[in-house]
């Protein structure tokens, strides 16, 4: 008995013990609920007190798990504060988070934003941070080789939460909802901070970045094309030539010539012809194309009627070239459509019907209404030239007159109702009324209907109104 009472005495304390080690706060999850006050401070913008609460959560927490998270959030909502100070302030914050906890420094983590500080002070006028920014743009650049992921791509960057949690508490992660340009690489970052601050200073780093080949550079390529066109310098567009005219990359070649031919630049025409004369390529050519169409020059016009006639090209290039001369909307263009059309078949005839379409001339509405009534064409194609009768900027009463009396075929006739229904206003409505009323196929009585429900028109309603009566 004395044995038995010693041993349940044993088992007493040692669950007291337990009980009072459980009841211990684990130091690490203090401050939780400042912290997640501090983060909504953030979401609603409000910076000055953002900066005050994680500061706080330091100095009341030192042992926290949220410290090192609190330093990279309070050095955000420095940034957004946005004075001088509040920048070198948040530039000391990533500092002590770096030193302090230095798995953040080997993860790249506040990378990207500490750039973007430093782009800020630059600026301001800070001509450390100018220094600091070119030496970083470089560093990154000469680095990449060696350089692993600086991003925060998801919310295990830095989320200290494990599996044994059962709060699931989510918030503690740098997922940067806020940072505007989070997605960005850090290198295309800095050299986009540079370009903005020293166009001059920025295009060695930049022509760097495309001496680098093979897979793992093409992102970076691809970017730095957009940093290179808007330098709007005579180097960088001498590089932009040279890659739109033999990058090994066809993608880094494709945004280049659409760069180039935003450029305005007297060398970009007889590049962009060139080009598409000298590669099978669809995707350069048509791209090419694009670039050719954004120029006023008559010889532009010349290079688009003749791909758009050339059976040698892809359907793709052909119809990307006729769509383009649709919307020049001069005579020649009308001429060259028109008689073209009968040269073309599949796809290529279509293009040419919505080029008509995009005119929005007299004359391309009455070869629209000549389309429609070609009974050689499929039913298909003739209801595509309804339809677009009823889309064009000018469209009229007048382009749809006598086409739903004398047309047979019930798609046809579907597709003129769908046509009035499309202009609108108090005759369109008349007349899809009148279909309403006299029509004697029910199917095309219920889409005169339909379209007249979707209308607040008042003769709409009165009709709908003596309809309902006359079912009753």
């Amino acid at each position: 008995m004395r044995t038995l009472f010693i041993s349940i005495l044993a088992l007493l304390v040692s669950a007291t013990v337990v009980r009072a080690q459980d009841s211990q706060p684990d130091p690490s999850r203090a401050g939780r609920e400042l912290y997640r006050d501090a983060r909504d401070m953030l979401r609603d913008d409000d910076f000055e007190n953002a900066v005050e609460a994680f500061g706080r959560l330091r100095s009341e927490f030192p042992e926290s798990r949220y410290v090192d998270d609190s330093l990279y959030w309070e050095a955000f909502a420095l940034y957004r504060v946005g004075d001088a100070q509040s920048l070198r302030d948040a530039a000391n914050r990533l500092e002590t988070m770096w030193q302090d906890f230095p798995d953040t420094a080997e993860d790249g983590e506040g990378e990207d934003l500490a750039i973007q500080i430093t782009r800020q002070l630059a600026r301001k006028g800070d001509s450390e941070a100018a220094d600091r920014l070119m030496a970083k743009a470089r560093e990154l650049v000469d680095g990449f080789d060696d350089d692993r992921d600086h991003g925060h791509d998801s919310d295990d960057d830095h989320d200290h939460d494990s599996d044994n949690d059962n709060d699931n508490d989510n918030d503690h992660d740098h997922d940067h909802d806020y940072n505007d340009d989070h997605a960005h690489d850090s290198r295309i970052l800095a050299l986009d901070a540079l370009m903005q601050m020293s166009p001059e200073r920025a295009f060695p780093i930049v022509q760097k970045v495309f001496e680098k080949k093979g897979r793992e550079y093409r992102v970076l390529r691809k970017k730095a094309v957009f940093i290179l066109a808007n330098m709007k310098t005579r180097e960088a567009m001498d590089l932009l030539v040279e890659l739109a005219e033999s990058d090994s990359d066809p993608d880094v070649r494709k945004d280049a010539l659409f760069w180039l031919g935003q450029s305005g630049d007297d060398r970009a025409l007889p590049l962009l012809e060139k080009i598409l004369a000298s590669t099978d390529d669809p995707g350069i050519q048509s791209q090419a194309i694009f670039g050719i169409a954004q120029s006023d020059d008559r010889t532009a016009w010349e290079i688009l009627q003749r791909v758009a006639g050339d059976s040698k090209y892809d359907t793709e290039v052909r119809g990307n070239a006729i769509f383009w001369l649709g919307q020049d909307g001069d005579r020649d263009s009308f001429e060259l459509l028109s008689g073209l059309y009968d040269q073309l078949d599949g796809e290529l005839k279509d293009n040419v019907t919505f080029g008509m379409a995009q005119m929005d001339s007299r004359r391309s509405g009455e070869w629209l209404r000549g389309l429609v009534w070609n009974e050689n064409e499929s039913v298909e194609r003739r209801a595509n030239a309804i339809f677009w009768l009823g889309q064009r900027r000018n469209s009229s009463l007048e382009d749809l007159d006598g086409l739903y009396e004398k047309l047979e075929e019930r798609e046809l006739k579907d597709k003129v109702i769908f046509a009035y229904s499309q202009l609108g206003g108090r005759k369109a409505v008349q007349r899809l009324i009148q279909i309403a009323e006299t029509e004697k196929d029910p199917e095309l009585v219920s889409q005169a209907i339909f379209w007249l429900g979707q209308t607040d028109n008042d003769d709409a309603v009165d009709f709908l109104m003596r309809k309902i009566l006359e079912e009753d």
